[in-house]
């Protein structure tokens, strides 16, 4: 619980046990009764130790022990000798005591019968921790007890524990004047002995040897108010009036007043395990979780000891489909309903920790039958912005999705491929008739197309960025097709070969790397660079790699495996790999190993 005001730092210790809501509704009561129970000190009229030299000086004693000062007075000025005697001014010196061995004990009997059921019960919680903390100051050891059970169900201190038993306890009969008698026999010479409860029924000798808070409950209609007096030995009782706080804190004072700790989770970093994209900006890859969560990794520029990851855990019901940067880390969720169906798609504004920045953007789909629900897939996000309005653009389950103004618009055509390249989203798409089109949309909101020969492919690969005019497309008629043919921006194209066994996961663009393919081995362990210059090993890896990923502005390539291990290759520098693991220890990073073939 956060920190209580300072003028509840006598209580500190009990009230952090409570709720901090809860606790602040009950300090008054606590701070009212303690005012009128008073310290322990006072409980006891003299000290009983026996006598051990003198310790310092006091107002009150026997003129036996009168300073010689004050003598003085009497010798030289009489008058003033009489005067300090009527104020009680006179010095007197102060008798030091050896303490008992044992420490002091107050015991507190709290009356469990019908007549204290409900709203008194409260008072019972509030003199509690007021009697803890008197005891705690006095360093005196607390008992207590409920007087209609046995002295030998006596309990000590006040803890968690002590106040749920105390809470708990309810009898079906009142307190009588045997309850009292049979526990303070069995006490024998308390320092300090209460009783909280229905005073009414405790007026007998038993009662004379105890001191007492008698807590009664206003019968006046409409008034919800406890009555509580205080009667301290010879002292005058001293009753004070406390208004119950609204009803929903009173049941939870009574019912569950304690603060709850939830339980830490268990340290674990997430693990990538499915989807793997660069930013546009080629300074961040985004992928999936195990769990569905967004995973941000915030590359070096170079290599480095350690790369930034950040993740993002959507709500129920709800999938990530698409990450990217625009003025900060966004995401996009559908969220459905009940029967699968995407009802609508949410705009997540994050910090740089992954936590929700301002509140979320909600984007209705007026038919969800018309929506696919996605297969884990993942996409990076194309932000525009035309006219002082923004324009959220992404592909999901091969169509592309447009989010403007509350506003959701998507595409009939197919889009095999797509990528971006500055203010420019480039698709390869293909019509019902199979048609392939490779199309750009601008940020205005126009848009040029460029037909290809020949229909539509069963596997294409798009490369573009911001330093490249145009795309590169690699077109393999099947996912394992012997022969790829490339198409640059001049329209000019030269066919590769794919290795026995080969998988094509990616083209890489000759503005930034050679031309070529990203070729999976059969043992999927192994990634190549087949172009006209030959074949290339990137990496080897332990488990099957799953997700293969180009990075269009800077030469490089990243990999996911089936371990949730990363990697990434520099073309510029192939002789040192990027690769490692998220550490185990929840703190979000990805701990990088600069590892040299």
């Amino acid at each position: 619980m956060s920190a209580l005001p300072a003028p509840l730092k006598p209580w500190a210790a009990q009230l952090s046990l409570l709720q901090r809501d809860l606790a602040l509704a009950l300090a008054p009561w606590i701070q009212r009764l303690s005012s009128s129970i008073g310290p322990l000190s006072d409980a006891q009229a003299r000290p009983t130790g026996a006598p051990d030299g003198y310790d310092g000086v006091a107002r009150k004693g026997s003129y036996e022990r009168l300073l010689t000062t004050e003598w003085l007075y009497a010798d030289e000025v009489p008058d003033e000798f009489l005067r300090r005697a009527a104020q009680g001014e006179h010095l007197f010196s102060k008798l030091a005591v050896r303490e008992p061995h044992q420490a002091r004990r107050c015991l507190v009997l709290f009356d469990s019968g019908p007549s204290q059921l409900g709203a008194p019960r409260i008072a019972h919680l509030a003199a509690f921790i007021a009697f803890a903390s008197r005891c705690e100051a006095a360093h005196a050891q607390l008992s207590w007890g409920v007087l209609q059970h046995l002295s030998t169900h006596r309990r000590d201190g006040f803890d968690k524990t002590e106040a749920e038993a105390l809470l708990k306890s309810r009898t079906t009969r009142e307190a009588t004047e045997a309850d009292l008698a049979s526990w303070l026999a069995s006490m024998g010479n308390a320092d300090d002995v209460w009783v909280v409860g229905n005073g009414l029924l405790l007026s007998g000798p038993a009662a004379s040897k105890v001191q007492q808070v008698i807590v009664t409950e206003s019968m006046e209609p409409g008034v919800r108010r406890l009555e509580v007096t205080v009667r301290r030995g010879g002292r005058a009782r001293q009753s004070v009036h406390l208004e119950l706080p609204p009803a929903a804190v009173c049941t939870s004072l009574l019912r569950a007043p304690f603060a709850v700790e939830k339980p830490k989770p268990t340290p674990r970093a997430s693990r990538p395990s499915q989807g793997l994209v660069f930013g546009a900006s080629g300074n961040r890859l985004f992928t999936l979780g195990g769990n569905g969560e967004l995973i941000s990794v915030v590359l070096p520029h170079g290599t480095g000891a350690s790369v930034k990851q950040v993740v993002f855990q959507p709500p129920a019901l709800e999938r990530v489909v698409a990450g990217g940067w625009h003025k900060g880390l966004i995401c996009i969720t559908a969220r459905y309903d009940t029967s699968g169906r995407i009802i609508r798609f949410v705009l997540h504004s994050l910090t740089k920790r992954g936590e929700k920045r301002v509140d979320a953007l909600t984007y209705e789909v007026d038919d969800p039958s018309t929506v696919i629900p996605p297969e884990r897939s993942l996409t990076d996000i194309t932000a525009f912005s035309f006219n002082g309005k923004k324009r959220f653009l992404f592909v999901m389950a091969g169509r592309l999705f447009s989010l403007e103004d509350g506003k959701v618009v998507s595409s009939p055509e197919r889009i095999v491929a797509h990528t971006q390249r500055s203010e420019r989203l480039l698709l390869f798409t293909v019509d019902e008739q199979g048609r392939r089109t490779v199309r750009t949309m601008f940020s205005n909101t126009t848009q040029t197309a460029t037909h290809l020969e020949g229909l539509g492919s069963a596997r294409v690969y798009f490369a573009g960025g911001m330093r490249y005019p145009l795309p590169m497309i690699g077109l393999g008629e099947l996912s394992t097709s012997p022969t790829w043919t490339m198409i640059d921006h001049s329209r000019l194209s030269f066919g590769l070969e794919v290795p026995a066994g080969g998988t094509v996961m990616g083209i890489t663009t000759p503005s930034t790397w050679v031309a070529g393919l990203l070729v999976r081995t059969e043992d999927k362990k192994r990634l190549l660079h087949v172009s006209a210059q030959g074949t290339q090993t990137i990496v080897e890896t332990e488990s099957p790699i799953l997700e293969v990923a180009t990075d269009f502005e800077f030469p490089r390539a990243a990999w996911l495996d089936a371990g949730g291990g990363m990697g990434l290759f520099d073309a510029s520098n192939p002789q040192k790999l990027i690769i490692g693991l998220p550490d185990g220890n929840g703190r979000r990073m990805v701990h990088f190993t600069e590892y040299r073939r």
